[in-house]
């Protein structure tokens, strides 16, 4: 999958680090649930990484396994972050990045019908969001831009002593583009901007990341075929009529 991540000008291209436990190993995916990886972007001793997570906060203190604790936690309310017991510690210490993905789906009943929808930031001209771009040879990449979700995240250490990087997806209340279809949706990091100030916890405290907690400028969205989950990776993003 070809994908384009918007950084500041001044921005190093971001590194790839493999996770240190097997069982984190990152494949691409049309329809990524929790306790899945998930690619996510951050800061790391002075340079800008790509590493696979653990979709799911996992409890500081947690004994068993990456995914028995019994908690819901793959998303983290933006209104409560600085007073949730299992987030404010990683917010406040500034345990930020962005879940990379090309956007996400959202259900909606209609007419009694329960139907899909895929939301994702607009493309550049000539990009589809379904189609898979291919790099020429002496000619600058025009692949699918990303959508970033903020996300928030910590090491949790298994048995094994490995360890294990875990996010969970910061949501907020939906604005206009959304609401019609889901009263809440993720936060999405939406220009080189607001991308790069919530990665760099150096300069921008928690108070401050919190101001990004507002809706992008413009979502595009299109319905999908319901058997997305199931369909052939070529098909999952296709858009359909409705009638």
């Amino acid at each position: 999958m070809s994908i384009k991540i918007e950084c500041k000008e001044d921005d190093l291209e971001p590194v790839w680090i493999e996770p240190e436990a097997e069982s984190l190993q990152y494949k691409a995916n049309h329809n990524v649930t929790p306790t899945q990886s998930v690619p996510c972007l951050m800061k790391e001793d002075q340079r800008t990484v790509i590493t696979p997570m653990l979709w799911g906060f996992i409890p500081a203190g947690h004994k068993g396994t990456a995914t028995n604790h019994g908690l819901t936690s793959f998303n983290a309310r933006s209104e409560s972050l600085n007073a949730s017991p299992l987030y404010k510690t990683a917010f406040k210490s500034g345990k930020r990045c962005a879940v990379l993905c090309t956007g996400y789906y959202e259900w909606k009943t209609i007419q009694g019908r329960k139907q899909p929808f895929f939301f994702h930031l607009p493309q550049e001209e000539d990009v589809l969001v379904d189609v898979d771009c291919k790099e020429e040879e002496n000619e600058e990449f025009r692949g699918r831009r990303v959508t970033p979700l903020a996300g928030i995240y910590h090491h949790w250490t298994n048995s094994k002593g490995e360890k294990i990087p875990n996010v969970t997806i910061v949501t907020m209340g939906a604005g206009k583009w959304v609401s019609w279809c889901h009263h809440r949706m993720p936060v999405i990091l939406d220009t080189p901007e607001k991308l790069n100030n919530w990665l760099d916890y150096d300069k921008i405290s928690a108070g401050e990341a919190e101001k990004m907690f507002v809706e992008p400028n413009v979502i595009n969205w299109y319905p999908v075929r319901k058997e997305f989950h199931s369909s052939k990776p070529e098909l999952a993003l296709k858009p359909i009529k409705l009638e």
